[in-house]
């Protein structure tokens, strides 16, 4: 363990001095842009004008891949765990996810109760059990700011009137290296904290206080973890979209998850926020997003509707994409299909509202998750109880990605997990409590989690932290996306 980690940090800084060397417009050689990404790719064109280079890429050509852990060398798929949070029912399984024709596969296989497949079989029903797929490039591939484009196909056929596609939940969305997808414990007191001042509020509402503050805040002490570094840390999150199919249209959500909130949750400086209304090519425009967090987190985030059935069935895709510059001047501005849909400037987190000072545009690494998940809670609203019908939906269903895409800019390309600003190898190395290779793993505040993603220290009960952000399945009915 000690060993890889160590030579996967040369890696990373073989390919970081490969990339500064690289001069502006052309891609640098690494081991992380795929042999099979098309010579006109290799570098992009902003709108600015300024030319990016490809730091990351994976075209996904190589047949039958493996992401058992340690089989593959960009991404690890989670494998025997059901999602504690967010009212999932599926169980994420290593052998669910591989590729084919040419594109990443991620398979949810039908129903079973007490382990019998059936057309009958209900989530209501003892035993219910349904298996998908999830990968990211966790701990091996981080990018600190840059061009993220993922080209995707979602499971059904996304007309909304047949039901084959409601009730899916596939999502391509960034966490910050800290927290491991699904891993509850490696969370607790840093997912979704981007913030590197002082919280003069304390534990708001049902927040976990930042586990590792910024080292000035008063009461700190010289380092809160000797492995950490100064700044304050955190798992910051941002989605480059989940999908969802009801009412009339299908839906795709791009949101940005940050901590501490602030009063209200609403947006510092509203003029930072900004939508593309008047693009044509969207039946429904962005359209600001209702739910705004101030439980666990703050919220901000737009939905926009996509024809019916673009992007859907394995043979059509939908592009999506978000370009991030980290830090208190930075931005993130997300696309669909090359059209931008919104954009966040700092100034919508930043400066000081009430006793929460500045929450930054991400300055933690951060990695890509692929999933196929199927929630009652977040991919609603459901046509009626005990849905999904497998009488109405089609399995087994199948999410397709035809390729991942990361650009940097050439003066300030930043890709690795472990920075010299934010490190985290020799934390997550260290492996307190086991939660980084134990999903059932204790926090290290010595509290547990229950198989229902319930923190419970002594008596007390409270909601582990909830990546993506679900509220609980009761309030959900008011909070869908369309």
């Amino acid at each position: 363990m000690w060993m890889q980690a160590r030579a996967l940090s040369l890696l990373c800084l073989l390919l970081l001095a490969a990339a500064w060397a690289s001069p502006p417009g052309a891609a640098p050689t690494s081991a992380w842009v795929d042999k099979d990404t098309p010579a006109e790719h290799l570098s992009r064109t902003m709108p600015d004008g300024s030319v990016w280079n490809l730091v990351f890429s994976d075209e996904f050509e190589e047949a039958g891949r493996s992401f058992v852990e340690g089989l593959d060398a960009k991404w690890v798929a989670t494998d025997k765990i059901q999602p504690p949070a967010n009212a999932e029912y599926e169980t994420y399984m290593a052998e669910a996810a591989t590729t084919n024709n040419g594109t990443l596969v991620l398979k949810m296989e039908l129903p079973s109760c007490n382990g019998t497949a059936s057309q009958s079989c209900r989530p209501m029903d003892p035993g219910f059990y349904m298996t998908s797929g999830q990968v990211s490039t966790w701990n091996k591939f981080c990018i600190t700011g840059g061009y993220v484009e993922v080209r995707v196909s979602m499971p059904g056929n996304g007309i909304a009137a047949d039901l084959k596609s409601v009730g899916f939940w596939p999502a391509v969305w960034m966490l910050g290296n800290l927290g491991r997808v699904n891993y509850q414990a490696t969370m607790e007191g840093l997912w979704p904290y981007s913030y590197d001042t002082c919280n003069l509020t304390g534990d708001a509402g049902m927040l976990q206080p930042q586990r590792f503050p910024n080292t000035q805040c008063p009461g700190s002490p010289a380092s809160p973890h000797p492995l950490l570094g100064k700044h304050g840390r955190g798992v910051p999150e941002f989605d480059l979209a989940e999908v969802m199919v009801s009412n009339n249209t299908p839906m795709v959500s791009q949101t940005f998850q940050t901590a501490p909130f602030n009063l209200g949750c609403q947006p510092v400086d509203p003029s930072q926020v900004s939508a593309n209304v008047e693009d044509p090519s969207f039946l429904v425009p962005p359209t600001k997003q209702e739910w705004s967090g101030c439980q666990y987190q703050q919220s901000i985030g737009y939905s926009t509707g996509t024809p019916e059935g673009h992007g859907f069935g394995g043979s059509d895709f939908v592009t999506v994409g978000a370009e991030w510059r980290p830090g208190p001047d930075g931005y993130i501005e997300w696309s669909i299909d090359g059209v931008k849909t919104w954009r966040l400037g700092a100034g919508a987190v930043g400066g000081v509202d009430g006793e929460v000072g500045p929450r930054l545009i991400p300055e933690e690494p951060m990695y890509l998750i692929l999933n196929l998940a199927m929630s009652y809670s977040w991919a609603g609203p459901l046509p009626y109880p005990g849905w999904p019908d497998p009488e109405y939906m089609d399995f087994p269903a199948t999410m397709h990605v035809d390729y991942v895409r990361m650009y940097q800019h050439p003066n300030e390309t930043n890709i690795g997990c472990d920075t010299p600003e934010y490190p985290t190898a020799a934390y997550i190395e260290s492996n307190p409590n086991s939660m980084y290779t134990d999903p059932k793993a204790k926090p290290p505040s010595g509290a547990t989690i229950d198989d229902k993603g319930m923190e419970k220290v002594g008596a007390a009960s409270m909601q582990a932290p909830r990546p993506r952000g679900s509220p609980t399945h009761e309030s959900e009915s008011v909070l869908a996306f369309v």
